[in-house]
């Protein structure tokens, strides 16, 4: 809003106080607008479509599958976690192995990795007890 704002009042200042409140009412008009008729990726639908079954810019009915939306999600969300899962590194934990541990964030003067570790105990999950 702040940018549709700045253009305008760079492109044809207003000159009363008259002209500045039709122009925010104008732009406030306008985001309304853009966001009531943004199509959800997702969805493949408007907000205001979902909600009053209507299309917003077009006097039209609306017949959303909510099944089939569902469907989509669900296959999306597939889609990410298979993605995801392939950049991951499979390894199988022993008891009495040496594992390095490792520090997100250390200060300037830590070690990112500690001394190996033993193994105690492995867990059905992959987790590990040291």
């Amino acid at each position: 809003m702040g940018d549709i704002l700045r253009v305008l009042l760079h492109t044809s200042p207003p000159t009363m106080l008259d002209d500045a409140n039709k122009m925010v009412e104008n732009d406030l008009a306008t985001c309304q607008h853009a966001c009531r008729t943004a199509v959800n990726h997702t969805m493949q639908t408007s907000p205001g479509a979902m909600l009053f079954n209507r299309d917003t810019l077009v006097n039209i009915p609306i017949i959303a599958n909510l099944m089939a939306i569902a469907d989509i999600r669900q296959h999306l969300i597939n889609e990410n976690l298979r993605r995801s899962n392939a950049k991951r590194i499979d390894h199988k934990y022993n008891v009495n192995e040496r594992v390095m541990m490792v520090e997100y964030d250390p200060t300037k003067m830590e070690a990112k990795t500690h001394v190996p570790y033993p193994i105690v105990r492995v867990f059905t999950n992959g987790t590990v007890s040291l």
